[in-house]
């Protein structure tokens, strides 16, 4: 157990026990985090200069996670973007290795790619890396599920990138959704090669899907995409 400063470890029933030695009853709550979703490690040694960069800025560790809490709520700071670093993939980050890279509250405005105003935009769950060493500027692309608070979009696929994992630009939808009922979130973008990208979202931006399946979108620089509606 992560959370037990007793040896044996506690058993579960035993974690909400005054005085019993856990500093924490869950992974999120180790982190100070209202949940967690898709956290994982991501390779820095598979990023290149890029990531070679970051690795020696912390600690030499091999690996960046970046976590944010499943939804939103009322604790402040528990609900942000997070990243932290490990020296190897079954080790969870030590938190004070663990900074905000984004603040839910860090909301803007935007005209979408296909030419909508959307208002209020905000990033909250479900964070996704991807390296981008054809990127004339951050080569570190985060894609995470958001909505729009006022102009009537939600579960759209969000864009932040970042140089370094210190502070992160947050350019809005990569996938705008057209209709309050639409998808395009829980996506996972990959980057195929040169100028090819890929990701199966979850529905259509259109909301005409009848069930909500995987459907695949494609891309040149993984900012722009083209619905292709082929389903996972």
């Amino acid at each position: 157990s992560l959370f037990s400063s007793n040896t044996p470890t506690l058993p579960y029933s035993s974690w909400y026990v005054p005085g019993n030695g856990s500093p924490a009853i869950s992974t999120s709550d180790y982190y100070l985090m209202a949940g967690m979703g898709w956290s994982r490690p991501y390779d820095l040694d598979a990023m290149g200069s890029d990531g070679a960069t970051i690795k020696a800025a912390n600690g030499g560790n091999r690996y960046v996670w970046v976590m944010m809490a499943d939804h939103s709520g009322g604790w402040p700071g528990s609900i942000d973007m997070v990243a932290g670093f490990s020296n190897d993939p079954q080790v969870w980050p030590e938190p004070t290795t663990v900074r905000t890279i984004h603040a839910l509250n860090n909301i803007i405005n935007v005209t979408d790619q296909v030419g909508q105003t959307q208002n209020s935009i905000l990033a909250y769950q479900t964070p996704h890396l991807v390296y981008n060493p054809d990127s004339a500027g951050d080569k570190f692309y985060i894609y995470a599920e958001g909505q729009s608070l006022s102009s009537s979009r939600q579960h759209e696929l969000m864009l932040l990138t970042t140089s370094d994992f210190m502070t992160t630009t947050f350019l809005g939808p990569a996938i705008p959704t057209t209709n309050f009922g639409g998808w395009s979130s829980y996506g996972k973008p990959e980057r195929l090669g040169v100028n090819n990208w890929e990701v199966y979202a979850f529905g259509k931006t259109d909301a005409a899907a009848v069930n909500l399946v995987h459907y695949k979108y494609t891309s040149t620089d993984g900012l722009a995409w083209t619905e292709d509606y082929a389903t996972l």
